[in-house]
Formats: C-alpha cells, structure tokens, sequence
C-alpha cells in the first residue's frame, strides 16, 4: 500500500500524483524507488472489492515536505496491497507497492497462485524467475501439497467429486493426526478393559461370596445350582431353571445374570416367591 504523508490536496493533486514523483528517490534502503503494479485476476471464486487488502506485504511511506519540495521514501513491514478501480470506480482492480526485497519475495512465493498478475513485464519476468527458483527448491512433499493447495483454490468442492474433498493438510499435519488419533484409539480401548476387568473382579467376588453363604446352609447336592455352573449353561437352559425348580416368572427383557442371581436367592433364602418383574 502507498501512504502519502504531508501532502496537500491541492489542485486536484492526489496520493498517487506524489507517488509517481517519487519514482527514482532514493528510498530507504539505498535503491532507487519504483512503484510494482498488480491487477486482480478476474474470476468467480475469489472476488475483489474497492479498498480491500491483500496483507503480508511492506507498506511504502512517501514523505512531502511542502516547503523545499523533498520527498522520502521509507517502508514499514505488517503492510498490504489495496485494491481499487481508480478514480472512474470502473475496470479492473488495481493494486500498488514497492519493490523492496521483501515485496518481491511474498510477490514469488505467491505467483501461481493465478490471483493477480504484474503489469510491468520486466519485474514480471524476475518474479516468475525467482517463484521457479522457489518451487525448485521445495521437497517433492512441499510441492505435492501446493499444487493440490492451488488446484482447490480455482475449483468448487461440489465440482470434484472424484476427489478427496476434506481439508488438504501437509504431511507433518497428517502424520501428527495420524498418530493422536491411534493414541485416543488405544487410551479408549485401555479404558474400557480396565472398566471390564474391575466388573468381572466385582461379579466373581460376589459369585464366590454366594457359593460360600450355600455351603454354609447345607444345600444338598444336586440340588443346589452354582453361579459358575450357570454362567455356562445357556439362556434357554437358565430359565428352565428358574421357571420349573423354583417357580418364577422371567420377563423377556431380563438378563442371564438377573436370572441368576434370583436363583442364587432362592438357593439362599429356601423360598419360592414369585420373581419379581424388574424393569429398565
């Protein structure tokens, strides 16, 4: 962006009328000032509008002492590029900085992205020479994922179907969610046999707690049923047990070791009760 400092709009005189007399002024790192002029790429994806700013770029200070007619040319970095269509508010949209280092190297490493192009053919011509020194030097990986980074840019999503169409992420993302996601897998899984196990530990304390209190009433061989015994017999087996030994009443939702532990009671207590209906 070009800011103009001191100035007075006089006679019609704008921003950029000072700024084109800066051209040629030594600037503030010792190279003559020239001004880089971009225009936006017209297309349906990526919009432009008047004094929007595309940021990462150096801002041009143009200092006007009125007095003895000097001008000074400096930079401050966090700046940006801003867009307009100029005094007529028709045509393209235009963009204006200085060529600095700084602008030339975000110029290059944004170049095909297709965004803007430059209008002076010379500078035109270092930047693309700089942007393929640029993508010569990224590892086969750097430059696999922009140009996919690139392509999605002047796409719609609902237009490539046939490929991936989640969020593109480098390889060192990928590779760091890859690895968070199989460490909360194995956590979840760890804490799920821990749960498992402390519930078996309960069940075959109790088990054993109630095979005890049947020894000690002297339930006579045979007719007596063990939790253990139980646990392997299946459904059907279980609630002929119940149903037909000691006479109760099993809901169809009642599980395995609902019923179990009924039979265990009747064992204990010598009582044949109707078995209690147990809901939820």
């Amino acid at each position: 962006m070009i800011i103009v400092k001191g100035a007075r709009n006089k006679d019609g005189r704008r921003a950029a009328d000072y700024a084109k007399a800066a051209v040629g002024e030594t600037d503030q790192y010792g190279n003559p000032f020239r001004m880089i002029k971009l225009r936006w790429t017209k297309n349906r994806l990526h919009r432009n509008g008047p004094y929007a700013k595309t940021r990462g770029f150096e801002d041009t200070i143009i200092t006007v002492n009125t007095g003895t007619g000097e001008i000074a040319v400096s930079y401050r970095p966090n700046g940006s590029v801003m867009w307009d269509r100029g005094p007529l508010g028709v045509g393209p949209f235009f963009g204006e900085l200085g060529k600095t280092a700084a602008n030339m190297t975000r110029l290059a490493k944004c170049y095909r992205d297709g965004l803007w192009t430059i209008v002076d053919s010379d500078i035109d011509g270092e930047v693309k020479a700089m942007s393929d020194k640029h993508w010569l030097g990224m590892s086969d990986e750097d430059r696999a994922f922009n140009e996919e980074r690139i392509r999605r840019m002047h796409i719609l999503p609902a237009e490539d179907l046939e490929n991936n169409t989640s969020p593109i992420k480098h390889g060192k993302d990928r590779d760091e969610d890859l690895v968070k996601e199989k460490t909360q897998i194995v956590n979840r899984r760890e804490m799920e046999l821990q749960e498992r196990e402390a519930k078996l530990a309960e069940r075959e304390r109790t088990l054993m707690s109630r095979e005890a209190d049947i020894a000690e009433t002297g339930t006579p061989i045979g007719t007596g049923y063990t939790a253990e015994a139980m646990g392997h017999m299946k459904m059907h087996e279980v609630r002929k047990i119940a149903r037909e030994t000691y006479k109760m009443v099993c809901q169809p939702n009642m599980t395995r070791a609902d019923i179990i532990d009924q039979i265990i009671e009747r064992q204990l207590t010598g009582k044949q009760k109707e078995f209690e209906t147990v809901t939820g």
